[in-house]
């Protein structure tokens, strides 16, 4: 078993030291393929100027952000990697985690188009009411009071975190709709 110093066991925002770095797992929502080109001259930046921001796991060791930089840090033969320990799971964390690569790599427009999809489906999991037309026909809606706090849209809230238009997003996802086989 992994060993964090410093950690509370509640799950934070503060810093920690884990050591056991093959202790991290990549999990599922980590779908996409390494550039081992990127993991290179990162790891080499990494020699040069240290990490400067750390990983961040799951109160399960399981990674949420910052696989490039754990793999450069096993390409340096670290034992160690400073890591954040977050209190998100699930679907949160694949929120994240897919927030996380939109928002720092290139992505081609095809595989952006895949994770903004993927987002969209977490997104709309996570936010039901946030869906286009919502559920306007269920027993539950028509009984419940009106409600001015549901989720932004989705199209508005990845472009608020993403800095790309509405309209980018649309096309994007339409994009890799078109050009992927179902």
């Amino acid at each position: 078993i992994a060993d964090i110093d410093g950690h509370n066991g509640i799950g934070s925002t503060e810093l920690f030291v884990f050591r056991g770095i093959d202790g991290v797992s990549d999990t599922d929502y980590v779908y996409y393929l390494l550039c081992m080109k990127h993991i290179r001259q990162l790891a080499d930046s990494i020699a040069e100027v240290g990490l400067l921001q750390p990983i961040v796991v799951d109160k399960h060791f399981a990674l949420i952000a910052g696989l490039h930089r754990l793999e450069a840090a096993k390409l340096l033969a670290w034992t160690e990697i400073e890591c954040m320990v977050s209190d998100l799971e699930g679907l949160e964390a694949e929120l994240a985690e897919i927030d996380e690569n939109v928002i720092r790599n290139n992505l081609d427009d095809i595989d952006l188009g895949k994770k903004l999809i993927r987002r969209k489906e977490v997104y709309e999991a996570l936010h039901p009411a946030s869906k286009q037309g919502g559920d306007r026909r269920s027993e539950d809606f028509k009984t419940s009071p009106a409600r001015f706090d549901s989720a932004k849209a989705f199209t508005i809230d990845t472009s608020e975190k993403t800095g790309l238009s509405r309209r980018t997003v649309e096309q994007k996802m339409q994009i890799a709709r078109d050009l992927t086989p179902e």
